[in-house]
């Protein structure tokens, strides 16, 4: 089994450095400066302050990385998803198996239009990295990472399933499944379109959010654009939604959210597919998003700074 990681950031290198110790794995990276670091030091993982070295490959050329590949996982962010099927698309065989880890509902959405005749799954991860150079990552507690089986074929669904089977045999990561990846995406969008551009932007820990009771108010309006947004896309969220968030941020209590370090650091982040997507169904379907639309366009203008 071959399974390519497409993506040098955080998520790239901390799933590429795990899965290699299970199977014949590739980092398939934009840079041919990064590709050539970790051909050459490896990828290091960070865990509870203790270093481990993975021994991998790493390409920059897709039609290299792509050749005879069980399968490609995306984890890269949203800004680049454009470019990444723009690379694979020449490259990418019906035989492989694409899977999208992005945040959000429209990268998925993206690859199965872009990728016609390839089986595209969605799903969603739960593991927190943060990149500390070309070919070292720290990496937190969370090992849980959640593929759909549905949107696709029932026999490469089967296959599919055979290979996180697979994939679960190691030290760390482990893979479940589900017969609704939407409502698993939109679950996760509830959390990330509630703190990740106000944490963002404000550099607030979400200890601090979850204190500042003033905010809560504002946070259940907003949440009530994402469920708006999530039932145009056939998902229905409760109202208990704020409480899941609250509850997120007392177990995250130092946290920030990684749109942090994103902007600090002078680079695109992912809120296009957050409370831009809100925005972008809200525009379509005919309902207000003012809070969503205030903080897509705040991020954008910290971007543009």
């Amino acid at each position: 089994m071959k399974v390519v990681v497409c993506g040098g950031g955080s998520l790239g290198l901390a799933y590429s450095g795990l899965l290699s110790k299970i199977v014949d794995t590739t980092l398939l990276v934009r840079r041919e400066e990064q590709a050539k670091a970790i051909k050459k030091r490896g990828v290091q993982v960070v865990l509870d302050g203790k270093k481990q070295k993975y021994k991998i490959d790493s390409e920059y050329r897709p039609e290299v990385a792509l050749s005879k590949v069980d399968l490609a996982i995306a984890v890269v962010k949203y800004p680049h998803t454009e470019g990444l099927i723009s690379s694979l698309s020449p490259h990418l065989k019906d035989s492989t198996v694409f899977l999208s880890l992005q945040t959000g509902p429209r990268p998925l959405e993206d690859y199965r239009v872009a990728f016609s005749g390839v089986p595209v799954a969605g799903g969603v991860s739960y593991l927190g990295a943060t990149r500390l150079d070309d070919s070292t990552v720290e990496i937190g507690s969370n090992f849980r990472t959640v593929v759909g089986l549905d949107g696709i074929d029932s026999k490469v669904s089967t296959r599919l399933g055979d290979l996180l089977t697979e994939l679960s045999t190691g030290d760390h990561l482990y893979f479940d499944t589900s017969d609704d990846i939407k409502s698993v995406i939109w679950e996760k969008m509830v959390v990330a379109c509630s703190q990740n551009a106000i944490s963002g932007l404000t550099g607030s820990t979400f200890g601090t959010l979850r204190s500042h009771e003033a905010l809560h108010p504002i946070i259940a309006e907003l949440l009530k654009e994402v469920r708006a947004a999530a039932a145009t896309d056939g998902v229905h969220l409760d109202e208990s939604q704020l409480k899941r968030v609250l509850d997120n941020w007392a177990s995250l209590p130092q946290h920030k959210a990684s749109l942090y370090r994103d902007l600090d650091a002078g680079l695109l982040t992912e809120v296009e597919a957050l409370n831009g997507t809100v925005a972008h169904l809200g525009r379509i379907h005919g309902f207000a998003t003012p809070i969503n639309s205030l903080l897509n366009e705040m991020v954008h203008l910290a971007e543009n700074s």
